[in-house]
């Protein structure tokens, strides 16, 4: 081979490799961003915090003043709104089509208005069908994804088996989570009741129930850390 035909087949080569760093930079610029974007929510929050204590039962309309409402929409809307940067810059990372990471901001874009259309569309008046439905929906599809789990599990190497073990693990974490939400709303709790709540008592059953939720939150996204970085290791070791 002659350096003509060598400079040939470099010049692609460097191409291609330009182009995945720069592609890696726009990933972690993203990852980074969305990273920021939580951070600044949170902060905004505890800006906001005493204000809005003090304003107690007062409609959030009343609140004075522009900059209250921009902290409050950036304390209600940042956080999903830089989760959902984080895992578009992560999607980025890990090679998803440009067509792929427009669906993950679309996604995004999705979760920041349900959170709107939801209270709009159900109401936020107490509504036990409401909350009752949505918990045997829930039900439904653990069952569902436990089936599937399986399914898949059966097509995976045994070094795949520990990963699998973990996620489905963590989605269980996840749906006692929620059963429990319904202990702190709910019976015994009865937080959305504040008056049967005053009448027996029952604010540090809500309270416990509540610790009970985060902790099946950090434990189910714990196993779901472990569950994927262990599925990965052993892609890697079988691609090899």
């Amino acid at each position: 081979m002659d350096g003509t035909e060598a400079r040939v087949i470099e010049q692609p080569l460097a191409g291609r490799r330009g182009e995945g760093r720069a592609r890696r930079a726009a990933g972690i610029a993203l990852f980074v961003a969305g990273a920021g974007v939580v951070t600044g929510a949170l902060l905004l929050g505890r800006l906001f915090l005493p204000e809005l204590q003090g304003e107690g039962a007062r409609p959030l309309a009343t609140l004075p003043g522009t900059w209250a409402w921009a902290r409050l929409l950036g304390f209600g809307f940042g956080l999903p709104a830089g989760l959902g940067l984080g895992l578009t810059g992560a999607a980025v990372l890990g090679g998803a089509t440009p067509r792929r990471v427009a669906l993950f901001v679309l996604l995004a874009a999705a979760a920041v208005a349900l959170m709107c259309l939801v209270p709009g569309l159900f109401g936020r008046q107490r509504s036990p069908t409401f909350f009752g439905s949505g918990g045997v929906a829930i039900a439904v599809l653990f069952f569902a994804s436990a089936w599937q789990w399986a399914r898949w599990r059966l097509s995976l190497a045994r070094r795949g088996h520990a990963g699998a073990d973990l996620l489905a693990v963590g989605q269980l974490c996840f749906a006692v989570a929620a059963w429990n939400v319904c202990g702190v709303g709910g019976m015994p709790g009865y937080a959305i009741y504040p008056e049967r709540m005053a009448a027996i008592g029952s604010q540090a059953l809500a309270v416990a129930n509540l610790k009970v939720v985060m902790a099946f939150f950090v434990l189910g996204w714990l196993f779901t850390l472990i569950g994927f970085r262990l599925a990965a290791r052993a892609g890697a070791a079988e691609s090899r």
